[in-house]
C-alpha cells in the first residue's frame, strides 16, 4: 500500500488532482457538449484569521457573480478545519448574491452520524455533497519485512501499524471529486 505521510491528516490529496481537477474536467466536458455554460474556476486560499477569511470568501463570491457572471458555483477544498469554514463562508456569500451553490465536503465525523458530518450547517447552503473518508472502515495490515519511507521517523511510525483507515491510503479519499467512497445513511 502507498501510505501518505505528507499531510497532517493523511488526506492523500495528490498534486495530480489539482492539475486535473475531476469536477472542473466534467464541467468543461458539459460545456463542450452544450449542456452547461462553464465560465471558469476561481482559486482562493484559506486563512486562520476571521477578517481575512471573510474578505477572501467575499472576493471569491464577487468574482463569481460580477466578473464571471456565474449562475451557480461548485465549491471544493483541501482538507478540513479552516478550509472547510472558508468554503461555507464563500457559499453563504454566493447565496447572498443569488449565485446557487453546491459544496463538496468530506465526512470526517468520527461517530459516523449524518448529523455530525458537517462542520457548518446552514439553511442558506442546502446543496451539499458529502463524500466519505471511510473513518469507520479499517484495513488490517499484515506484517511487512521492508518499509520505504522519506525518513526514519516515518518508517518507525509505519512499522508499528496494524490497521489503517481509507483516508491514510493514497488516492482513496479525494476532496476534488475523484473519490469512490460514499456515505450511506441506514
Amino acid at each position: 500500500a502507498v501510505v501518505i505521510s505528507y499531510s497532517w491528516g493523511a488526506r492523500g490529496l495528490e498534486t495530480y488532482f489539482y492539475q486535473n481537477h475531476p469536477i472542473i474536467g466534467e464541467l468543461y466536458r458539459l460545456h463542450q457538449s452544450g449542456q452547461a455554460n462553464f465560465v471558469g474556476a476561481i482559486a482562493t486560499i484559506s486563512s486562520d484569521q476571521e477578517s481575512e477569511m471573510k474578505r477572501n470568501s467575499m472576493m471569491g463570491a464577487q468574482i463569481a457573480k460580477w466578473n464571471l457572471g456565474a449562475d451557480g458555483v461548485v465549491l471544493t477544498k483541501y482538507a478540513g478545519g479552516a478550509p472547510h469554514t472558508d468554503m461555507f463562508e464563500t457559499a453563504l456569500q454566493c447565496e447572498a448574491l443569488g449565485v446557487k451553490t453546491v459544496a463538496l465536503t468530506s465526512d470526517t465525523a468520527s461517530d459516523s452520524r449524518a448529523e455530525s458530518a458537517l462542520l457548518i450547517n446552514t439553511k442558506e447552503v442546502n446543496a451539499i455533497v458529502s463524500h466519505s473518508e471511510g473513518s469507520d472502515v479499517r484495513f488490517q495490515l499484515p506484517t511487512v519485512e521492508r518499509i520505504i519511507a522519506g525518513n526514519s521517523e516515518v518508517a518507525d511510525i509505519l512499522s508499528g501499524l496494524s490497521e489503517l483507515t481509507p483516508a491514510a491510503l493514497c488516492g482513496i479519499a479525494n476532496n476534488q471529486g475523484a473519490s469512490r467512497l460514499q456515505p450511506i445513511i441506514y
